[in-house]
C-alpha cells in the first residue's frame, strides 16, 4: 500500500490520545476482516473524567474469635463495630535497598551507514518477517521502500527450534546504521546494524535497544544485563538477577524515561513491573508492580512511549482489551489520567511527535495529532517505528 495524505493539525499528542478514547468506545480502529482499509471516524472527544475511586471492599464474617483473651489488658474486639475497614489499592512503589553492583565498562561499535532520515519516515515490520524503511510516508509524498531486513517467514512450520528470528525493536539510526535487535536466538538476544554494505552486522548482544531522547546513548537489557552505550562506542554495564535470594526478573522491555533514566518492564512470578535505574550509575531507583499485569492470566505489557506531560505510557493487553496506562515518571505512581481502552486485536502501539501508531488485524493505523480519523497505513503488518536519530558522537 502506498503513502496515504495525513493531515496534520496543531494539537499536541495528548489530543490523539483523547481521540483513541473516542476510537474505543466506537468499539476499535475501524479495520474489519471484509474492508481493511477503511479508515474509522471518530467524533470530537469529550471531557476526560478523572480516575476512578475503587469501590468500597465490605467487611465479611470470617468465624474468627476475635477476643484478646483476659490477660491482655486490652478491651476485646467488638465484631458488631460498623467502622469500615480502610484499604490502600495503591501497588507499593519500593526503593532498592541492595548494595549497587559497580558497573563494568562496555563497548558497542556502530558501523557508518547511509541513512539520513526524519520524523515523516517509519520502519515497518511486515508479517512475513521483513524490515522495511518508508521515507516520507507520513507528509504524503511518494512512499519510498526499502527493504532493510529479509528474514524467513515467521509464520512457516519449522520441524525443530523456535522458528526463525524476528526483528523486536529498533533503536534507531546511530551513525547513519539502523540499529535493531531480534528475537530469539541467541538467548542472551543480538543487537544489529544495517549500514553501508546493506547487510546487518552484529554490534551487541540484548534485546530491546533504545536511543535516549538527546540521541547520545542506547540502552540494551536481557534477563543477565544491563547496559548504556554511547554512540561514540563505549559505555557500562551490570549485571542483573545475580542476588540467589531474591525472586528471579525476566525483562520484557526497555525504554528512556528521559535524558538520565531508563525504565524497564520485568516480570517477578508472572507479575508485570516496572523499574527504573540511573542511566549513568545503573542503580536501580524505583520500582513499582502494575496492579492487575499477571502473566498468567494471559496479559502481556510494553511501553507505548511518553505523554505530553512526561508519563510513562504502558499498553497492557489482556484476553478482553488492550489498555494505555500512565505512570509518573519520578515515582512510578499510576497518574490520574484517565486509561484509554481499546479494542483486543490492537498491538505495537507507538505514541510519537507525529501522533500515535498501533496495529488492528494486520493494519497499521496512524493518528496524527488534531485529527479524528485514524489513516490506515499499510496492510500486512506487525509492527511499526518513528525514526530516532543519534546525535554524532563529539
Amino acid at each position: 500500500m502506498t503513502g496515504n495524505v495525513v493531515s496534520r493539525g496543531s494539537s499536541s499528542v495528548a489530543t490523539a490520545l483523547a481521540a483513541l478514547l473516542v476510537i474505543a468506545a466506537g468499539c476499535g480502529s475501524g479495520s474489519d476482516s471484509s474492508s481493511s482499509t477503511d479508515a474509522p471516524v471518530v467524533e470530537a472527544p469529550t471531557t476526560a473524567t478523572p480516575g476512578q475511586t475503587d469501590p468500597a471492599i465490605e467487611p465479611t464474617d470470617t468465624g474468627v474469635d476475635t477476643s484478646l483473651g483476659e490477660d491482655t489488658g486490652l478491651a476485646p474486639i467488638d465484631p458488631t463495630a460498623t467502622t469500615e475497614p480502610v484499604v490502600d489499592m495503591a501497588p507499593e512503589v519500593t526503593t532498592t535497598t541492595i548494595a549497587p553492583i559497580e558497573p563494568i565498562e562496555t563497548s558497542m561499535i556502530f558501523p557508518t551507514g547511509p541513512y539520513e532520515l526524519g520524523d515523516d519516515d517509519l520502519f515497518i515490520l511486515r508479517t512475513d518477517g521483513d524490515l522495511e524503511l518508508h521515507e516520507q510516508i507520513l507528509d504524503g509524498r511518494a512512499d519510498s521502500v526499502e527493504r532493510l531486513v529479509d528474514n524467513p517467514d515467521p509464520r512457516d512450520a519449522v520441524d525443530e527450534g523456535p522458528g526463525p528470528n524476528v526483528v523486536d525493536d529498533i533503536a534507531g539510526v546511530v551513525n547513519g546504521a539502523v540499529v535493531y535487535s531480534e528475537c530469539c536466538e541467541p538467548v542472551a538476544g543480538v543487537v544489529l546494524a544495517a549500514g553501508d554494505d546493506g547487510d546487518s552486522i552484529d554490534v551487541g548482544f540484548g534485546y530491546d535497544p533504545a536511543l535516549s531522547p538527546d540521541g547520545t546513548r542506547v540502552a540494551t537489557a536481557n534477563d543477565q544485563f544491563l547496559s548504556v552505550t554511547g554512540v561514540g562506542g563505549n559505555g557500562v554495564g551490570v549485571p542483573l538477577n545475580q542476588d540467589a535470594d531474591a525472586r528471579y526478573s525476566s525483562v520484557f522491555d526497555l525504554e528512556w524515561v528521559d535524558d538520565e533514566t531508563v525504565a524497564m518492564i520485568r516480570s517477578q512470578d508472572s507479575q508485570y513491573a516496572i523499574t527504573t535505574h540511573d542511566a549513568t550509575t545503573l542503580v536501580e531507583t524505583a520500582s513499582v508492580m502494575i496492579d492487575g499485569a499477571d502473566a498468567n492470566l494471559g496479559v502481556s505489557a510494553s511501553f507505548a512511549g511518553s505523554s505530553d506531560a512526561g508519563e510513562v505510557v504502558v499498553a497492557i493487553q489482556d484476553p478482553v482489551e488492550t489498555t494505555l496506562r500512565f505512570f509518573d515518571p519520578d515515582t512510578l505512581t499510576e497518574s490520574d489520567t484517565e486509561p484509554v481502552v481499546l479494542p483486543v486485536d490492537v498491538s505495537a502501539v507507538q505514541i510519537g511527535a507525529a501522533g500515535v501508531l498501533w496495529v488492528d488485524d494486520s493494519v497499521l493505523f496512524l493518528l496524527a495529532p488534531g485529527e479524528f480519523i485514524a489513516e490506515p497505513l499499510a496492510d500486512e503488518v506487525l509492527a511499526a517505528w518513528f525514526v530516532r536519530t543519534a546525535t554524532p558522537a563529539a
